[in-house]
């Protein structure tokens, strides 16, 4: 008997072992289905606003990242910093960065680190988003932040979406960003985790990076691929495949942007950098800025609760609103919903001046 729970404890040292060491698969770019090609032929895809220009902007630790800029800043009412969410880069939002701009804003954008035009975590896993923490994006952002050449006689204010407006949360706390004002549209600042409740996701997600899985997709997520076959389907994302789709049709043609799902590691500095906001309150208190949250009233990926409690009594000075019939992917979502986004900003900037 005692031979036999022996080689059972042998082999299941030998199978985490292999577990442990076992490498991670190579990389290959999603193959299109012609079902998906032939659809996406007849897609349209905005393209960017006459005036946009493209531009680099290198990170302290010697990163590319892509950013970019409309042309109006001389007749704009105000500067717009714009930071998409995860996964997320500008090309998606020409119409909308084209509609904030014909509505008054300078509309200056950056593609976060690993994602979009932006260097990549590692190039040989090149969708996979492999932080260390959150400080890396908060840095990044202070950074090129303090490079623009901006006008100092009107306001800047912020439009950022889901992990985006996490980000700069964190930019703010950490290097007091002169911003004047931010909109954040459903902030990841914690993710929901169906079918688990948070504290048996999060532990199984300490267990994957004990077992040196960080680089490792989390359960369910992958590389790149379309999430459906069919672009006239509704997605838990959006509502409105008519806009929520062009991330799928320009990710067809353009393997370089295109990021996968969420990591072990990405995840795990996620919730970090979400209980710091959530348990400081000299941090989040130090905040003092004017954020207004728009929360999407049918967010399947985000704790909506979590960051309810985060307005009510962690930022100094946050108002919230919901918006109502609204998915996670707000800025894809409708045109009555965009409408009540360009309102939000509107308001925002009525408050600062």
């Amino acid at each position: 008997m005692k031979r036999i729970v022996f080689f059972i404890l042998v082999a299941i040292l030998i199978l985490l072992l292999a577990f442990m060491i076992w490498p991670e698969d190579s990389y290959s770019p999603h193959e299109l289905s012609e079902v998906f090609n032939t659809q996406a032929r007849s897609f349209i895809v905005p393209a960017p606003p006459p005036d946009w220009q493209e531009k680099d902007f290198v990170a302290a630790d010697g990163r590319r990242l892509r950013w970019g800029e409309t042309g109006n800043r001389g007749a704009a009412k105000a500067t717009l910093i714009f930071i998409p969410g995860f996964g997320s880069f500008q090309d998606m939002y020409w119409e909308q960065i084209d509609l904030f701009a014909r509505r008054g804003y300078h509309v200056i954008g950056l593609d976060l680190r690993g994602q979009g035009g932006s260097e990549r975590d590692e190039p040989h896993l090149p969708e996979r988003l492999i932080p260390e923490s959150f400080e890396p994006y908060s840095d990044d952002v202070a950074q090129w932040f303090g490079g623009l050449d901006l006008d100092q006689t009107r306001p800047v204010l912020a439009v950022s979406l889901s992990f985006g407006a996490h980000v700069l949360t964190r930019s703010i706390g950490d290097h007091d960003l002169p911003i004047d004002g931010m909109l954040a549209l459903a902030p990841a600042y914690r993710t929901q985790t169906a079918p688990y409740d948070y504290k048996t996701a999060l532990r199984l997600l300490k267990t994957l990076s004990f077992f040196n899985k960080d680089k490792s997709y989390a359960p369910g997520q992958g590389d790149w691929q379309p999430y459906s076959q069919d672009l006239t389907a509704h997605m838990p994302c959006g509502s409105y495949p008519e806009r929520l789709f062009r991330r799928d049709i320009i990710l067809a043609n353009r393997p370089d942007l295109r990021t996968g799902g969420a990591t072990v590691a990405w995840l795990l500095a996620l919730h970090e950098s979400g209980e710091l906001l959530s348990s400081n309150a000299d941090y989040t208190a130090s905040i003092k800025l004017p954020i207004h949250i728009l929360l999407a009233e049918d967010d399947v990926l985000v704790d909506n609760d979590f960051t309810r409690g985060l307005c009510l009594s962690g930022f100094s000075n946050c108002r919230l609103s919901v918006a109502p019939q609204s998915r996670h992917c707000m800025l894809m979502e409708n045109d009555t919903v965009l409408e009540l986004i360009f309102n939000r900003l509107d308001a925002l900037l009525e408050d600062v001046r």
